[in-house]
């Protein structure tokens, strides 16, 4: 089964590249921060088919890319372990 959507958790370049990409090629693309959905500017330059979104609904997609920076907080948790790590 070939994926249909694609969810990023983390909105930072590569992110966004990938979502850039999905979005060109006819899937639609939510990509998601550790603030909730507040990327308007950065869907804007994404283009159609991208859309803000929380983290519950990125991850509701069919195709999940984690792109977050090692020992950033988890949404889910409020914080690291207590090494600072998230996982």
């Amino acid at each position: 089964m070939a994926f249909q959507t694609i969810g990023t958790l983390g909105a930072g370049a590569p992110a966004r590249t990938v979502a850039a990409h999905a979005a060109r090629a006819g899937h639609p693309a939510s990509v998601s921060n550790s603030h909730g959905p507040t990327l308007g500017d950065a869907v804007a330059v994404i283009g159609p088919g991208a859309s803000a979104a929380t983290f519950e609904e990125a991850e509701a997609a069919n195709l999940i890319l984690l792109a977050a920076p090692f020992g950033a907080r988890s949404p889910r948790s409020g914080s690291g372990s207590e090494t600072g790590r998230a996982c």
